[in-house]
């Protein structure tokens, strides 16, 4: 099913859907005739087979913008911590990444 690998590819959980028909129901209220319109937009990022450096990456950190605070954003890393309405910040020390990273933005 497409739509079990889409959860699995971004680590779409429960949370991120219940926002997400949240904000497509409050906006459907707000726009006569109904129907809400939302963009997504996908960043992936080649971690695994990029690894080609010797050894671990010693300081990695990864920050991931949203662009608006209003907005969505589900990728499968854990630790991950909000620094700003938009950021979101991954800090690894001697990272090894064993997948590459795919982000979901849903606006």
């Amino acid at each position: 099913e497409y739509g079990a690998q889409y959860r699995k590819r971004f680590c779409i959980d429960a949370a991120i859907m219940d926002g997400f028909k949240r904000r497509q129901s409050a906006r459907a209220k707000s726009r006569e005739g109904g129907g809400e319109y939302y963009s997504e937009k996908w960043i992936g990022y080649i971690l695994k087979s990029g690894a080609n450096w010797k050894g671990p990456i010693k300081n990695f950190r990864l920050v991931v913008d949203k662009g608006a605070a209003d907005s969505l954003v589900s990728f499968c890393m854990a630790g991950v911590r909000k620094i700003s309405p938009t950021q979101f910040e991954v800090r690894r020390t001697n990272y090894e990444p064993k997948q590459d990273l795919d982000i979901l933005i849903l606006d």
